[in-house]
């Protein structure tokens, strides 16, 4: 047996007609509306038309003709009729069994699409810079595991830029970068603002100090983020070096944070990280502020405005409260040692 759907919706949008389409190899495709069969339903529970009529607040003339004609156009008597007594036919039986599971299919697929509409169901695909791996982004993940369980992350590490193209192209439903030249299509909000701080090596000449100095690194190799990758990141490094007039420090391009963090730790240079690096308690490093004019890391969501969707909605509601929670908290520094 193959069985279809269809309905129709009022001017508002709401469904006010579901008809089920079944055929089998031996008869031509019928139709029974949805009423019809929580109708024949109630009355094989109740196994009198006047009890069922009133449970489904019907007038019982009502609710004869809806069950006779729904055995007109199946072709089999449901239901043996008495004065005082229905009894359900060996053919209703069967029916009425598979009734019983199309309506509840029909109702599991009405509250899911229900919890899909209020952004509680369905596939989030989540593009990330490396640095939300410090703070907003495995605060994010604990957020939905505990208020969306239905909702599955598929994560993608990418720059700004390339996630921008995804979400243009439809690829990417939400994204966590940097606040770059954005296209019409994609909206950004700014979910976390936080200080620029330098790693160094543990033993490095300035590492005892509660604040350093550019003169404290004149010396030293700068692990500076890629250009192409992270163009937002290196200009503010630049124009920082600009000002300090420290134009011939030497540079080095990295493509990822951790690796700043690696090659600090083995004394092979210095770099700018967010301050939420020290999470990770990183070890042969310390973490010390810049006295200077640094320019804070925002960390914003980028979205396509091209059609709303629910889940993203919702959980650009949840960003919005962990970037105010955290703004609320501090970023605090290693103490001197």
């Amino acid at each position: 047996m193959r069985v279809t759907c269809s309905s129709t919706k009022d001017e508002g949008g709401l469904i006010k007609e579901v008809i089920l389409y079944w055929s089998a190899s031996d008869s031509p495709e019928r139709s029974v509306e949805l009423r019809q069969l929580r109708y024949a339903v109630a009355v094989a529970d109740h196994l009198n038309f006047r009890e069922a009529s009133r449970a489904l607040h019907v007038a019982q003339p009502s609710l004869s003709v809806q069950i006779k004609q729904l055995e007109e156009e199946i072709g089999v008597a449901l239901f043996i009729r008495s004065k005082r007594h229905v009894e359900i036919t060996r053919p209703g039986k069967v029916f009425l069994k598979t009734a019983r599971e199309a309506l509840a299919m029909l109702d599991r697929s009405v509250s899911s699409a229900r919890r899909a509409e209020r952004g509680e169901v369905g596939t989030l695909r989540l593009g990330f810079v490396a640095t939300a791996m410090f703070n907003i982004l495995p605060r994010l993940l604990e957020e939905l595991k505990t208020q969306l369980p239905m909702v599955t992350v598929e994560l993608r590490e990418s720059p700004s830029s390339t996630q921008m193209q995804l979400l243009q192209s439809g690829d990417l439903d939400l994204g966590l970068g940097y606040l770059e030249e954005l296209p019409k299509q994609i909206s950004s909000a700014i979910v976390l603002s936080e200080p620029f701080i330098l790693v160094l090596h543990e033993k490095h000449r300035a590492a005892k100090k509660r604040v350093v100095l550019f003169e404290d690194l004149k010396d030293d190799l700068l692990l500076i983020p890629r250009k192409d990758l992270f163009p937002t990141k290196y200009q503010a490094i630049i124009d920082l070096l600009l000002a300090a007039g420290m134009t011939d420090m030497r540079t080095q391009e990295i493509e990822h944070p951790l690796t700043a963090l690696a090659l600090a730790s083995a004394n092979a240079g210095f770099a700018f990280v967010p301050a939420s690096a020290q999470e990770l308690s990183a070890r042969g490093v310390v973490f010390r502020p810049l006295k200077a004019d640094v320019p804070p890391l925002e960390t914003v969501a980028l979205w396509s405005n091209a059609s709303p969707d629910p889940l993203v909605a919702r959980v650009l509601d949840i960003l919005r409260r962990l970037g105010s929670e955290k703004k609320k908290a501090s970023f605090p520094t290693e103490p001197a040692r």
